[in-house]
């Protein structure tokens, strides 16, 4: 893929742009070892940021701090190539990163947000931003989050699914384009998705956002002009403000919203939508944009996957990683810059449990926790979101430089 052809492509875009032990020998017996509390068992990208949870639910941000979307109580323009405490002293089960904000949730299904706010995306009833985490209004009870570039969405105990933040492209599925009456731009609170859907998973991309349901049956909503993100196969590319069903008989088992958009079939197959002539689908595609699901080619049979900002990565059954895409910052992983049109190992020897992937149309990274509790990011670096204490770029997974903080 040639790279001035995608910045020709991308240039003209306001913003595109969501776990099992493992099992040891010893002495010929199998035992599953505790995860020690410094060690991340949940991690999440956002443009130039990255953030992860312990096992004791402390929350750590690194990378661009532009916005205060690491959390530390301030902002400034320096790289923060290391994990850092967010303030505030909260213990979180639940977190998301996307565009330049972050999102958790408490045990109690209480959400908080930070970070960058001109489009309401912390749902806390204002256009300010925060740098420390600010409970999200409306009081309700969350079991899930999902961060997008200038959009938050969230899903209730019941499967009723919210979202808030920016929506001229309808990428909060309330039935219109419009904003609140102060705030034409955006719903600063959360306000329910129409449609009367009962979703079992809710994935905010760049500008769009997908749901399953509980039956296995994807929807999208939002930006669909410029990418065919919503995945619908109608050649009415317009954007739409209410679930649209994604084309194909599938039944998906989990889903990831980005550029592409991707979900797995019971049977792990990977299918990607949303894309144009650059390789992020993992198929050879020269079409102006990519309307519906393909499947990733390969054979791989995957348990999990990720969608970036024009790349995506899976693991396979069996833990093996694998990343496919755009590639100048080296976030497909395999220790090159070159574009991948097919999913590439990332790694023979590392097993994985849990990637993520971030970046937007001129970055891009990924991370990943592996079997044995290692933490592991690669690609762009110029903020240091890989968090291996350095800025320069990584086109192999890097050791995340993490200490956890004393006296938590």
């Amino acid at each position: 893929m040639r790279h001035t052809r995608l910045i020709a492509v991308t240039a003209a875009i306001l913003l595109t742009v969501f776990p099992p032990t493992m099992c040891t020998v010893a002495a010929q017996k199998k035992s599953r070892p505790k995860v020690r509390a410094t060690e991340f068992v949940a991690l999440t990208a956002g443009h130039a940021h990255t953030c992860g949870l312990t096992s004791s639910g402390d929350p750590y941000c690194w990378g661009g701090n532009d916005s205060g979307q690491v959390g530390i109580g301030s902002w400034d323009k320096s790289a923060h190539p290391k994990p850092l405490l967010v303030s505030g002293k909260l213990k979180f089960g639940f977190i998301s990163a996307n565009g330049n904000h972050t999102c958790a949730l408490t045990a109690a299904g209480v959400a908080y947000c930070w970070g960058e706010n001109r489009f309401g995306q912390l749902g806390n009833g204002t256009l300010i931003s925060a740098a420390s985490p600010a409970s999200v209004s409306g009081n309700l009870k969350f079991k899930a989050l999902s961060a997008g570039a200038t959009h938050t969405c969230g899903l209730t105990t019941s499967g009723t699914a919210y979202c808030w933040g920016g929506n001229w492209h309808g990428q909060l599925g309330v039935g219109t384009m419009d904003g609140e009456e102060r705030y034409p731009c955006c719903h600063t609170s959360p306000v329910r998705v129409v449609g009367g859907l009962n979703f079992s998973s809710v994935q905010a991309g760049g500008i769009h956002t997908c749901g399953l349901t509980s039956d296995g049956e994807a929807t999208c909503w939002g930006n669909h002009k410029n990418f065919g993100q919503l995945g619908t196969g109608d050649a009415d590319l317009r954007d739409r403000p209410t679930p649209m069903r994604v084309a194909g008989e599938h039944k998906f088992v989990s889903i990831s919203a980005g550029i592409p958009s991707c979900g797995i079939v019971s049977e792990g197959a990977a299918h990607c939508w949303g894309g144009g002539p650059v390789p992020e689908l993992g198929i050879k595609s020269n079409v102006e944009r990519l309307d519906h699901p393909v499947v990733v080619p390969g054979g791989i049979r995957f348990e999990r996957v990720a969608s970036g900002s024009f790349f995506a990565c899976g693991i396979a059954r069996g833990g093996a990683l694998y990343c496919w895409g755009y590639n100048r910052h080296g976030q497909v992983g395999n220790g090159s810059t070159e574009s991948a049109e097919m999913p590439q190992l990332v790694s023979r020897v590392l097993r994985f449990k849990l990637v993520a992937a971030g970046g937007n149309e001129f970055s891009g990274h990924a991370c990943g926790i592996t079997r044995d509790g290692k933490t592991l990011c690669w690609g762009d670096n110029r903020r240091g979101q890989v968090g291996n204490g350095s800025t320069v770029q990584a086109t192999k997974p890097a050791d995340v430089a993490f200490k956890a903080a004393s006296g938590r």
